[in-house]
């Protein structure tokens, strides 16, 4: 298994909500206000590649909440579409295991919601 690590530094400082802003602002055009940590988690996942070769990835979640400041958004080239969705509607879009876990852990998407559960997180 290969790891690897992006290290963004925790401590409230400018650069890190530099850095976490630009990504948003280079794909969508959106400007985020500020970066506030809001979880932190982390899974092995298997990353398959076109040839068919598949290896597995130990990964480091780092959630934050990003309230948006401007809200037109203008998509580069790899986006097709895009949708503001709520919390009632979420369950109307093929969201991955991660996804899931994350919006209910963070409490977006309620335990009892129609997606399944990701493997290992049964109580």
């Amino acid at each position: 298994m290969r790891r690897r690590v992006i290290v963004i530094p925790l401590i409230r400082n400018p650069r890190r909500e530099y850095l976490l802003c630009r990504m948003p602002h280079e794909e969508l055009g959106i400007h985020l206000a500020t970066a506030t940590p809001l979880l932190f988690k982390d899974a092995v996942r298997e990353k398959r590649y076109p040839d068919g070769r598949r290896e597995e990835l130990y990964m480091v979640f780092l959630v934050f909440d990003c309230p948006v400041t401007e809200v037109t958004i203008q998509l580069n080239d790899e986006f097709d579409a895009v949708a503001w969705v709520g919390p009632t509607d979420l369950e109307r879009y093929d969201l991955n295991e991660e996804t899931v876990d994350t919006f209910r852990k963070i409490g977006i998407l309620p335990t009892s919601s129609t997606h399944p559960s990701p493997p290992g997180s049964e109580i």
